[in-house]
């Protein structure tokens, strides 16, 4: 249950790592209409959008819930072996201790 949670956080938190596209379609479209309608897009009208990365803090974040999901999955598999070891080490009734071991 832990990991679902944590990767819809993953997913969620995973949009911000990309520029937004929106902003840069929408100008781009700003400058194609000015330019069809005859007027030469000039400074700030035909510059693009920049894009200096995500946030440090939107790293640091996904880096931690990529590690808890991590965590709670390696959690998982050692349990499960345990339970079959436990599981083995009880059907077996013959043998010593340490046999059984």
């Amino acid at each position: 249950m832990f990991s679902a949670v944590t990767s819809a956080f993953i997913i969620d938190v995973q949009n911000q790592l990309e520029p937004d596209f929106e902003e840069i379609n929408h100008t781009l479209l700003k400058i194609v209409a000015s330019a069809a309608l005859g007027n030469t897009p000039t400074g700030a009208d035909a510059a693009l959008p920049e894009w200096h990365g995500p946030d440090s803090t939107t790293v640091h974040v996904l880096a931690v819930l990529y590690s808890s999901l991590a965590a709670s999955l390696l959690t998982a598999f050692v349990a499960m072996l345990g339970k079959q070891w436990l599981n083995r080490y009880a059907s077996v009734e013959c043998g010593s201790i340490i046999n059984r071991g």
